[in-house]
């Protein structure tokens, strides 16, 4: 096999497959390293809601790139499932957001201006729609049109069509260093060995730091724990996500439960705990009282990609020539994929971009030149 390709993609979560996937289709020969199984990190620990929550509380560089892939998403699950078989179950379920003050003058002027719908319901209205939720609030805000994706589902059908690409996916084959020419990417150097690409995207989540640091050029994408525990409940109990100052409840299509999720700030530590376990229990019977007694059926913890004001970076690394970045994601990773993936490969290619690049390129602040 040969060592160098056109481009070398680091990282198999969500936005990482859907790079290699955009590069592909367009013709680009791709090698897709990941340092364990894809999908298997962030991406697996995420809920699948397309929408920053509430969908207005996000940067508007985020919210473009939201809304530019949440029309699409529906087409897109709907094409894998064809190419391989695999349904990332797309569901317009809508979310009901609880808040004790629910901002509905904030929301309603939100739906006017982009033409979204939004409702606001008193107790009696939202309970005809979801009676097995919790009755402690007065007042809901409902959403339609926000849909949801089973992301681990995603994952495997983007792994499968990125090989039926001809990506080659090299799985289990950490990136640990790069080849560097002068100031050139010119490759990486994995524990399988060396390879040598034209061009290396970087999408590998709250591990991208530590590729960078050697070289001084980090992009302070720092690791945030997020825990969660599933229910295995009646198909049908729920119909819509359910989401209330702290936490959500998504129902998919079978019965399971999602409940999630904490936020936590403690490094590169996946391990659950019972605290977390507790917590979510109680989000779990105050969102809907038939979980209350329940044992959940699982518990898990991920690590999100967080950074300071929230927007990721996607662009041309500013030190190191050769070397393309899409991290700092945090809670969006899987509605800003799709939006992601397209721009990464127009600034690829050298092609005209459909979004403002120059607003999620990677700032040079801070950044020491590499010897």
């Amino acid at each position: 096999m040969s060592t160098h390709t056109e481009v070398i993609v680091i990282g198999a979560g969500i936005v990482g497959l859907m790079t290699a996937r955009e590069l592909a289709r367009s013709g680009v020969r791709v090698r897709l390293f990941e340092r364990g199984e894809s999908g298997r990190e962030a991406t697996y620990a995420a809920g699948g809601i397309l929408s920053p929550i509430p969908p207005w509380d996000a940067p508007q560089s985020v919210i473009d790139l939201a809304d530019w892939s949440r029309p699409r998403y529906a087409e897109l699950v709907a094409e894998l499932a064809e190419e391989t078989g695999i349904d990332g179950e797309w569901i317009e379920s809508g979310v009901l957001l609880f808040r004790d003050e629910a901002p509905e003058e904030q929301a309603l002027a939100w739906g006017r201006a982009t033409g979204r719908p939004v409702e606001a319901l008193g107790r009696d209205e939202w309970l005809a729609r979801e009676p097995a939720a919790g009755r402690q609030w007065s007042r809901a805000l409902l959403f339609p049109d926000i849909a949801q994706v089973r992301n681990h589902r995603l994952a495997r059908a983007l792994a499968a069509s990125v090989r039926n690409l001809g990506v080659d996916l090299s799985e289990h084959d950490e990136v640990q260093g790069f080849h560097v020419q002068g100031r050139r990417v010119a490759g990486v150097e994995s524990r399988r060995g060396p390879a040598y690409a034209d061009a290396v995207v970087l999408c590998a989540g709250a591990w991208s730091d530590d590729l960078l640091r050697p070289w001084g050029a980090e992009l302070s994408v720092h690791p945030i724990r997020g825990q969660m525990l599933w229910y295995d409940a009646e198909p049908g109990m729920l119909r819509s996500m359910l989401i209330d100052e702290t936490h959500y409840l998504i129902p998919r299509r079978d019965g399971v439960c999602i409940v999630g999720s904490t936020v936590e700030e403690v490094g590169f530590n996946k391990s659950t705990t019972m605290q977390a376990e507790a917590e979510l229990q109680r989000a779990a019977a105050r969102l809907c009282p038939q979980l209350q007694g329940r044992a959940p059926a699982g518990q898990w913890a991920g690590l999100r990609p967080g950074c300071a004001d929230g927007v990721p970076r996607i662009g041309a690394h500013p030190l190191l020539e050769g070397l393309y970045v899409s991290a700092g994601h945090y809670r969006n990773g899987i509605v800003l994929a799709p939006a992601s993936a397209r721009l990464m490969r127009e600034i690829v290619r050298g092609e005209e971009t459909s979004f403002d690049a120059a607003v999620y390129a990677p700032p040079d602040t801070g950044m020491t030149e590499p010897s």
